[in-house]
């Protein structure tokens, strides 16, 4: 819809109505100049929405956006979605549903100055990919992934992340399984054993 509007920079979607939108791949990738979107306070209105892959994609300038209200129960694909997003500070993702979700991978990938992400409430035991999930990540202090206990993926790797140090809360048995042991200084939390 508005993919490669490289000169845009704030998008005024209040008036817009999504309610039969399936597929938003790519919506507002490429969109380098943008800066901010403006939703109403009800956000995208989207229940039949099942596929998101690359929806916010090298948005370089973005600093942030509210998908508070955004209905996933049936999206499959989260693939890259914020991937690129250099200049995304928060992002508030507790309201997601990923029940139905099967692709992670790369969804924050260089998000260069996010610093804290909290997972706590994703479901991701349908997921099959979450491969470079959160790499080239270099700000990110602060991960939470404590509900993930999925067993069909590849690990992750604290180390891609680049920061120092930070902190994980995390189940012990999804650490000791799926997390590359990090080498610098991260307190870990465990959830449960």
């Amino acid at each position: 819809m508005f993919y490669n509007c490289s000169s845009l920079s704030v998008i005024n979607l209040s008036r817009f109505f999504f309610y039969k939108i399936r597929d938003m791949s790519s919506t507002f990738s490429e969109c380098n100049s943008l800066t901010s979107i403006i939703v109403t306070k009800y956000g995208f209105s989207m229940n039949n929405l099942e596929i998101m892959d690359s929806a916010f994609a090298n948005c370089r300038k973005l600093k942030s956006i509210d998908l508070s209200n955004v209905d996933t129960l049936k999206v499959s694909s989260f693939e890259n979605l914020f991937s690129g997003c250099e200049s995304l500070e928060s992002l508030n993702l507790l309201n997601f549903n990923t029940k139905n979700v099967q692709t992670m991978n790369n969804m924050f990938y260089k998000c260069k100055t996010l610093t804290s992400i909290d997972l706590s409430n994703f479901e991701i035991n349908k997921v099959l990919n979450i491969d470079n999930m959160l790499t080239s990540c270099p700000s990110l202090k602060y991960i939470n992934i404590s509900s993930f206990s999925g067993e069909h993926f590849g690990n992750i790797n604290i180390s891609d992340f680049q920061a120092d140090s930070g902190k994980l809360i995390v189940q012990k048995k999804f650490y000791n399984k799926f997390i590359i042991k990090p080498s610098s200084n991260w307190e870990i939390i465990y959830t449960s054993e």
